[in-house]
């Protein structure tokens, strides 16, 4: 459908000509009625005059513009052909196209259809952009469950075995009070699963709400690291020792749901990569100006240089099959992105990662 607005019945009737092979089509006499049809009807383009009554033809356009429900759908200006400088205005209001009168009904049309053509094709790479994006979101919400969920089954299959031995009467004394002191750690790691669990789906569930908006709080990321440390360390079953050193304030102004994603990602990642034997994966947090720093080094083998431009890109991992989905360090840089902050990763013996986060934020960027 195209919507000629113009004041001219000769001009309307032209357009209406030149047009009604490929498009329904409908007008109206002045600016303020082409902008309550255009609102009502949706065309998929409009032919505007420059120079009407009420209001012209870039106060339309920057109308239009302003609106939710028409700023996408592309605008063909008819004006004379002296108006330079109107021509510049109007570009910079977002008017699509100039034709300069008297124009051929064949110009109106070739330019009229190619202008529908690029709208649709941008449409196109904009639903192709947000499949891309809900694979990545929907990757990472599984990547967010499945972490704690393999904690869960862990933790367990190890409560299953000592309450077997324990049903069974096989258990010493000695072994009975250490077999109850390990059980008890492990109701606190699946609790702790579940509880991430459960913030995972609130947060989606947040996410999905209409008009929810991503609201930043104080967070203390030293402290976040101090917990996924004890989250994190049992649940892997590694016999990997984790060292900590934390100077200043760490707290930060982000989502704190999302950064704690962060801070889980690169330490599960540091201990999977450190070895079975003398692993250790050290943790800092310290605070330089108005920047928080906090790093994650492993004295695993480390990131070799071809895979140094891929490592935050989605879906790539090193690990085996079955043991991830290439998206935690993804999560972790976008996160960090949004956040005005830096993540990079550093070549050596071993990998470090070292997170650069602003206290403060201005405004909160989206997470793309």
């Amino acid at each position: 459908m195209a919507l000629v607005v113009d004041d001219t019945p000769d001009i309307i009737r032209l357009v209406h000509t030149s047009l009604r092979s490929h498009f329904k089509v409908i007008s109206a006499e002045d600016g303020l009625k082409g902008l309550e049809m255009a609102l009502k009807e949706r065309p998929s383009l409009i032919v505007a005059d420059l120079m009407m009554p009420g209001i012209d033809g870039l106060e339309l356009t920057r109308r239009l513009r302003a609106s939710e429900e028409t700023r996408h759908i592309p605008i063909l200006m008819l004006t004379a052909k002296g108006d330079l400088d109107a021509r510049v205005l109007g570009l910079e209001t977002g008017v699509n196209a100039y034709l300069a009168k008297p124009f051929s009904p064949r110009e109106l049309l070739t330019n009229a259809r190619a202008l529908v053509q690029a709208q649709a094709t941008t449409a196109d790479i904009v639903l192709t952009q947000r499949m891309d994006s809900l694979e990545i979101v929907a990757g990472g919400l599984a990547h967010e469950i499945n972490n704690p969920l393999n904690y869960l089954k862990n933790a367990l299959a190890r409560v299953r075995i000592d309450a077997q031995q324990l049903i069974e009467g096989k258990l010493s004394d000695d072994a009975l009070a250490k077999t109850a002191a390990r059980m008890r750690e492990l109701f606190d790691i699946a609790e702790s699963g579940i509880k991430r669990i459960a913030g995972t789906v609130e947060l989606m569930s947040s996410y999905s709400r209409a008009g929810y908006s991503r609201q930043m709080r104080p967070h203390d990321v030293f402290a976040a690291a101090r917990e996924a440390v004890a989250l994190v360390l049992p649940a892997t079953g590694r016999a990997v020792k984790v060292e900590t050193e934390f100077a200043g304030d760490g707290t930060v102004e982000c989502v704190p749901e999302e950064f704690n994603q962060v801070v889980t990602n690169l330490l599960q990642n540091a201990i999977e990569a450190a070895p079975d034997v003398s692993g250790l994966v050290k943790v800092r947090g310290f605070v330089e100006g108005e920047t928080v720093v906090m790093t994650v080094k492993d004295n695993g083998p480390g990131v070799r240089p071809e895979e140094m431009a891929r490592i935050f890109t989605p879906f790539f991992t090193t690990k085996g099959p079955g043991r991830g989905m290439g998206l935690g360090l993804t999560i972790a840089w976008r996160v960090v992105q949004s956040l005005g902050g830096t993540l990079e990763v550093r070549p050596g013996p071993g990998a470090e990662f070292v997170v650069r986060v602003p206290r403060r934020q201005a405004r909160l960027r989206a997470v793309s």
